[in-house]
């Protein structure tokens, strides 16, 4: 039996006959829910009790296991002992949150979070050894065992970089949980052998597939000849408005570009294995983006006024990309497939194309380039690379959920593409995870240093903060003051107590006349 013959009753049915199915496990992806939306809203709005806040979350992730426990018991006898192991997954991480409970100096949630995610993808590994196979969803739980795996090592070995994108993505998932068992109840055989969650693929019919491998390939001559046309047309708009620092005339450059196309035809090609397909899409957007480098670096190296054109908020917005621009992409990308699959929602194509932003990263990396950033040009680059593989990522997972693509195509092939798009996304997230956390104490050490500088100048008032640079830990600090300021050693001090960590402080005295 084949995960897609693994289909419930097809007769209409309640919620509450819905949940009655789902039993232990239904009341198992509630129970979840709840913890995951309590801990993260005390965690939010009690700052001052985040230890009492981890040691209750702590307490009902051991309770939770308990009801995971109860469920997997219910399962089929080969099926339990993967599901029983599933279920000391909550118990561990809740164990690990009550024991760094108190350490603020521990990326707590993430260490909680990453050990449940390491012992669940260990569970699930072993399902699909077990009892995947004979149920048809091995590589289903092959894949998602990998993926919890990943993301709680990651969890673990790099907290300060992807700590809070881990706990961030398991209380979405958590949250959705109940949510998506009633939209898409789990099929009576596989809720027989796993706990974990599973998401069927839609039936999908010859002419929906036709009508989306007509709208994103068969690109012929003409077809292209428009498409460098509008890309280069595009290429121009973003170019000029991002020199002249007009956000309407970049937000004009996102609509008119067609780099969607080409993209929804490689991420369609992949998904349902057309291998001609998808390198044919590839070229033409490999052509694409040679296209928009080659304008926007002759506008660039024309543009009179280009060193001072280069420092403005257009153009340094798009040079230091952060986890943010991944979760836009991503969401956008999965709106992207949701209206290859939907055409009476492709209204919505316009805000996937101003939202995902592909034209004006590639324009920014050419502009700057040829104005002699290469750092800058590497910056902007890596947000357009970002962008496109949560694009294919994103669409990819939409087009699957919607049976989208041959059902021989389903097993190792697609879990393979999925591995090499997730590992690629994953190196591309890691500068920008390094540059999230950068900004982030760099402004922490801004805000230290100003409310530092209260006290400190308090002797030589009347006093002025004139400017606090950071760079790293390097704090840079200019005042102007009739009087001598008092030792820098102190101000240093200070900030280092509110940041919690060594800094190193240069203070610059410009000597008031008093009036």
């Amino acid at each position: 039996m084949t995960a897609a013959d693994a289909s419930p009753d097809a007769s209409p049915r309640g919620t509450r006959e819905l949940l009655r199915e789902a039993g232990a496990t239904g009341a198992a992806e509630v129970a979840r829910a709840l913890m995951a939306v309590a801990l993260l809203v005390a965690w939010v709005l009690l700052p001052d009790r985040q230890t009492a806040v981890l040691v209750v979350g702590g307490a009902a992730a051991v309770a939770l296991g308990a009801l995971e426990a109860y469920a997997a018991t219910r399962l089929v006898p080969p099926a339990r002992g993967p599901a029983l192991l599933r279920a000391a997954a909550p118990v561990a991480g809740g164990v690990a949150l009550v024991v760094v409970a108190d350490d603020p100096d521990v990326y707590r949630l993430a260490l909680g979070f990453g050990v449940l995610l390491v012992v669940r993808g260990v569970a699930d590994l072993v399902a699909a050894r077990v009892v995947g196979g004979p149920v048809g969803i091995g590589f289903w739980m092959l894949g998602l065992g990998l993926a919890e795996l990943v993301g709680g090592a990651v969890a673990l070995l790099s907290p300060e970089l992807f700590g809070q994108a881990a706990v961030a993505a398991v209380g979405l998932v958590w949250i959705a949980g109940p949510v998506v068992a009633l939209l898409a109840p789990t099929p009576a055989a596989v809720r027989r052998v796993t706990t974990a969650p599973y998401l069927r693929r839609s039936r999908m019919g010859d002419d929906e597939h036709r009508r989306i491998e007509d709208e994103v390939s068969g690109m012929g001559r003409s077809r292209v000849a428009r498409f460098l046309i509008l890309l280069s047309a595009s290429a121009v708009i973003a170019t000029f408005g991002l020199l002249s620092d007009s956000v309407a005339a970049v937000i004009g450059a996102m609509i008119v570009a067609p780099l969607m196309l080409p993209i929804q035809g490689l991420t369609a090609g992949l998904v349902a294995g057309r291998h001609r397909d998808a390198a044919a899409s590839a070229a033409l957007l490999a052509a694409g983006i040679g296209t928009v480098y080659l304008i926007s670096m002759v506008i660039g190296a024309t543009a009179l006024d280009l060193p001072f054109d280069l420092g403005n908020a257009s153009i340094v917005a798009r040079t230091s990309p952060t986890l943010a621009d991944l979760g836009i992409a991503l969401a956008a990308g999965a709106v992207g497939g949701f209206v290859l699959v939907r055409t009476d929602v492709a209204a919505s194509v316009p805000g996937v194309a101003i939202a995902v932003s592909l034209v004006p990263p590639l324009c920014t990396s050419g502009v700057t380039l040829a104005g002699g950033d290469p750092d800058a040009a590497r910056g902007a680059f890596l947000l357009f690379a970002v962008n496109l593989v949560a694009i294919v990522a994103a669409g990819g997972g939409v087009l699957i959920l919607a049976g989208y693509g041959a059902a021989g195509v389903a097993g190792r092939w697609l879990l393979a593409v999925g591995a090499i798009v997730a590992a690629v996304l994953g190196l591309l997230s890691t500068p920008l995870a390094a540059t999230e956390r950068d900004n982030i104490n760099e402004r922490t050490v801004t805000v230290a240093a100003e409310s530092a500088f209260v006290d400190w100048a308090e002797p030589i008032q009347p006093a002025r903060l004139l400017a606090v640079e950071v760079d790293g830990w390097n704090v840079s600090v200019l005042l102007a003051s009739a009087d001598k300021p008092p030792p820098s050693a102190d101000l240093e001090a200070a900030i280092e107590e509110q940041v919690g960590r060594d800094v190193t402080l240069e203070v610059s005295w410009v000597q008031a006349t008093r009036t």
